[in-house]
């Protein structure tokens, strides 16, 4: 058995020896590993710690190369008896063997699930990032595992659909439709035309006001925080559009004051949607009721149209109290960010708040949502974004609106 640990550089070929390398040497891993363990739980001479992490390393790295082996060997394998129906030359090809076992048949045959054979050829197509694994688990004094190779090929996934997204976006024109602006608010809001947005949504950064207390120092400073970006925005809003504000229960009348005081800032007050997020599971402290609801505050402008409301029929959406899941509930839609909104609470706040054509604008647009919602509903959006990464997301996300 110890020669599993020098066969990485003369490996079987047929898939059945391979196979049998790859179990045995599954097993030989578990072995040492517990070795290893016991080693350092005895203090035992770091020297001999050194050779079994050398023995394990080297076993790893041998049956990663046998499932790699194993991956393309089965990727070759056709999908019915006789062979690659698929080939061109499989009708006039007369020495087709009809007897040749199907993929499914050696599959079954060596041991491994199709799931493990689907991960083994995901291997076979990254050859280049096994070795890479193989470096970075050494330089880390780390055994490789196949799961940290297939988390290094998702990861590279993730990063090449980000660019083809972003090219696409790129040679589509998106900007016509709308702009993600980089930036601290603060230094970027000149940017937007006084009197130009149809609809403002806002939702600023309280779900996180515990982690920036030391920013805010209390809730003063934190409604000190909340008048001067309302001051830099809402002079955006036309006399028409339309701004909502989503906010924190434990602030709602805080900000309510503050928007009064301020003359609502030239808008009318109409009033609050109830957000009703229904999947909080968090326990109450028994001295309060679980909170299940967010507030939205509603304003129009003067000359503000009315509203696009459904038909009767379409159901809640004709009164202020929504029920909709957070995204985490939300079969088919991704969580990006720990603060994130449904895409249908912005789908219905656009739909019902403005018309195809309009400029929605969202001064903390995070990971894109409203704006993903405004392609969708064919509304131009704008969003002003400071963190990069989410910047990057909201991109990308244009370019497949869900």
């Amino acid at each position: 058995m110890n020669q599993i640990a020098t066969s990485q550089w003369n490996l079987p070929d047929k898939i059945e020896d391979l196979a049998r390398f790859a179990l045995i040497g599954r097993e030989k891993m578990t072995a040492v590993r517990a070795e290893i363990r016991a080693i350092e739980k005895l203090g035992l001479a770091e020297e001999v710690r050194r050779q079994k992490l050398e023995e394990a390393q080297l076993i790893s790295e041998a049956v990663l190369d046998a499932e790699v082996r194993i991956g393309t060997l089965t990727a070759a394998l056709p999908k019915a008896a006789g062979g690659d129906r698929r080939s061109v030359d499989f009708k006039t090809d007369t020495a087709v063997d009809f007897e040749k076992p199907t993929k499914a048949q050696a599959i079954e045959s060596i041991g491994f699930t199709p799931k493990q054979v689907e991960r083994f050829e995901t291997l076979a197509r990254h050859p280049e990032v096994v070795e890479q694994a193989k470096a970075e688990a050494r330089e880390r004094d780390d055994i490789v595992s196949r799961a940290f190779v297939l988390q290094k090929v998702k990861a590279a996934k993730r990063e090449a659909e980000a660019t083809d997204r972003l090219a696409a976006i790129k040679a589509a024109g998106d900007s016509q439709a709308g702009e993600i602006i980089e930036g601290d608010l603060f230094d970027e809001i000149h940017r937007i035309g006084d009197s130009s947005v149809d609809l403002l949504f806002a939702d600023p950064p309280y779900m996180i006001l515990d982690e920036r207390w030391d920013e805010y120092e209390n809730v003063a400073g934190f409604m000190d925080f909340t008048k001067r970006w309302l001051d830099a925005v809402m002079p955006k809003v036309k006399p028409t559009g339309r701004a909502y504000i989503s906010f924190s229960q434990n602030y709602q009348f805080d900000l309510y004051n503050l928007l009064r005081d301020n003359g609502f800032y030239g808008l009318d007050f109409g009033q609050v949607i109830i957000w009703n997020y229904r999947n909080n599971n968090k326990p109450s402290d028994r001295m309060m009721y679980r909170f299940a609801y967010e507030p939205v505050f509603y304003l129009y402008g003067k000359d503000a149209g009315p509203l696009n409301l459904p038909p009767e029929s379409y159901g809640e959406t004709q009164s202020n109290v929504w029920t909709i899941a957070t995204p985490q509930s939300n079969f088919g839609e991704g969580k990006y960010h720990p603060a994130q909104k449904p895409l249908e609470l912005l789908e219905r706040i656009i739909m019902t708040g403005s018309k195809p054509g309009d400029l929605v604008f969202d001064p903390f647009g995070g990971s894109g949502t409203t704006a993903v919602a405004a392609k969708k509903l064919g509304r131009r959006h704008t969003l002003i974004e400071k963190d990069p990464e989410y910047c990057r997301i909201a991109r990308g996300r244009l370019c497949g609106v869900e």
